[in-house]
């Protein structure tokens, strides 16, 4: 399998219930593309959140050969979305901050493509510089502010 697509990403849309759970062993997994929504994670500062924020890092890292990946929103239709009030901004996602365990993804050479629009996440200026740093085949962030 080289796509996991779980998400509306713009091609067809799909429930809004759809689930994922990863249980992938194999460190050098094949997956290539990677669209879907993790929820209910807590903050850092929550109880258990680092622990948690940790563990989703850990398994995203074994996803070695990862060239694109949406844990937002589609960035290209949210006009539609926000117009008809289905975009909602999420809270209990993964916050993409290097204290929160970003820094666990330093091995993903091929990472070309990151979409966080809609996510609540802490992408700061040390971030993109440290991503700059890190990806050197990343073309594209969907969702940073400006």
């Amino acid at each position: 399998m080289h796509s996991l697509i779980a998400i509306d990403d713009g091609s067809y849309l799909v429930d809004a219930f759809s689930q994922f759970k990863a249980g992938d062993r194999d460190p050098n997994t094949s997956l290539r593309v990677l669209k879907l929504r993790i929820t209910d994670i807590p903050k850092s500062e929550v109880d258990q959140g680092q622990e948690i924020q940790s563990l989703v890092y850990d398994r995203l890292a074994r996803l070695t050969n990862l060239e694109t990946l949406w844990l937002g929103h589609n960035p290209h239709v949210t006009y539609g979305w926000q117009r008809h009030r289905e975009q909602m901004d999420q809270y209990d996602c993964p916050e993409m901050s290097l204290e929160s365990g970003l820094h666990k993804l330093a091995e993903l050479q091929s990472w070309k493509e990151l979409n966080v629009f809609g996510l609540k996440k802490r992408i700061g200026p040390k971030e993109v510089q440290w991503m700059t740093e890190h990806y050197p085949k990343l073309r594209v962030i969907y969702g940073l502010d400006k």
